[in-house]
């Protein structure tokens, strides 16, 4: 499984997946983002990011991020800049909330 849990330092984010098929190989478009939690709403203004088992920002912005992994020739999955993603999570760091009512 490529999803993991979020690492500590990082709050629980939205992570969106969607897979396509590009070529030999599919393709997988991750979309991260801060989401609402009960009555609490962790501000658009806050940073989230794509991060991997060993704590390397594969993709990091302001409000929602987003990261295109592909395969190899080894059946692993890789982003654009040829970093290797086997285990990733989606984390908001420094989560500043928002009581919603």
């Amino acid at each position: 499984m490529i999803v993991t849990e979020v690492l500590p330092g990082y709050l629980n984010g939205f992570l969106s997946i969607d897979a396509y098929f590009s070529g030999v190989c599919s393709a997988l478009y991750l979309s991260c983002k801060a989401p609402e939690v009960n009555f609490y709403v962790i501000l658009p203004s806050s940073d989230v990011a794509i991060v991997n088992l060993e704590g390397d920002q594969l993709a990091c912005n302001t409000g929602i991020v987003n990261l295109t992994l592909s395969c190899n020739d080894e059946s692993k999955w890789i982003t654009q800049k040829g970093d290797f993603a086997d285990k990733i999570s989606c984390g908001v760091l420094g989560g500043k909330y928002l009581l919603a009512f």
